[in-house]
């Protein structure tokens, strides 16, 4: 189990790294955000108003239109708070290391070089080859 030893050390290594930890932080002031918080709850409402609507065999459409117009809005007030906006930047970098992460390893496994795999460079690959016409 040498390898996963290994794997076990590089993880340890990423924790600590400053992406990881921005990424912490930004999730740590989105969740203390209160009024952020109330924000979404209020939203998960609307939505949930909207969707009782949608089910209804008799629906008044203008109710549905004015709901629909509330979860916009909330949504577009979510995703203009300042917490909302770093979590969401943060979580973009995350899950592009995670991306290129895994494309550095399925490269390893495949045997090519993990010292010259540049993820960027196959920015459209998704890691899966079983319906790529080849990269190499």
């Amino acid at each position: 189990m040498e390898i996963l030893d290994l794997f076990r050390e590089f993880a340890k290594k990423i924790q600590k790294d400053k992406l990881i930890t921005s990424y912490k932080d930004a999730e740590k002031n989105m969740n203390a955000d209160t009024d952020l918080q109330k924000s979404i709850e209020e939203f998960n409402g609307k939505k949930a108003d909207l969707n009782f609507e949608l089910t209804q065999k008799e629906r008044d459409e203008e109710k549905i239109k004015q709901i629909n117009a509330e979860v916009r809005e909330s949504y577009e007030s979510i995703m203009n708070n300042e917490n909302m906006k770093n979590f969401n930047h943060a979580k973009e970098k995350l899950d592009k290391l995670v991306k290129d992460i895994n494309f550095i390893l399925v490269e390893a496994i495949n045997g090519v070089d993990p010292m010259t795999v540049d993820p960027d460079a196959y920015a459209g690959c998704a890691g899966d080859c079983g319906g790529c016409a080849g990269c190499h």
